[in-house]
């Protein structure tokens, strides 16, 4: 994967992780007990894309013109990532308040995971936040 490929995935991943973060922003004001699963879950996602951002600055001020082993090393996790964030997005706007204003706001005031599902969510997260980092601190030897 060509550095600018990498570029564009890492912005991809960033804006879907806003959106993410954006959602569980607006259940936080909606709900008095946010789980901590949740808390946690948003901030492996705000660290995530804050790695990624860093990784992309570092390959962009590297030149961007010669492609590293380990851009190469990175396409599968820079595509898994984005397609996990992409799902995990489709399924919180898929319970976000939508038939009945009962319905609505029912699901306004619940997580719509499981403490199980949001805790697998944080270990995925992890692992990307983990790869990435480990390519920053190679990239920037």
């Amino acid at each position: 994967m060509d550095p600018l490929s990498l570029l564009v995935g890492g912005i991809a991943i960033c804006q879907v992780a806003g959106k993410i973060i954006s959602f569980s922003a607006q259940h936080v004001k909606s709900m008095a007990n946010l789980p901590a699963e949740v808390q946690v879950l948003v901030s492996e996602i705000a660290l995530l894309s804050g790695v990624l951002n860093s990784l992309c600055s570092s390959l962009q001020d590297s030149g961007g013109g010669t492609t590293k082993p380990i851009t190469n090393s990175l396409a599968s996790s820079v595509t898994e990532c984005q397609q996990q964030l992409e799902e995990l997005y489709s399924f919180l706007a898929k319970h976000q308040g939508s038939g009945s204003r009962l319905a609505g706001l029912g699901r306004t005031l619940k997580w719509p995971m499981k403490a199980q599902e949001t805790r697998e969510w944080i270990v995925k997260m992890e692992r990307y936040k983990t790869t990435f980092s480990l390519a920053l601190q190679q990239e920037e030897l």
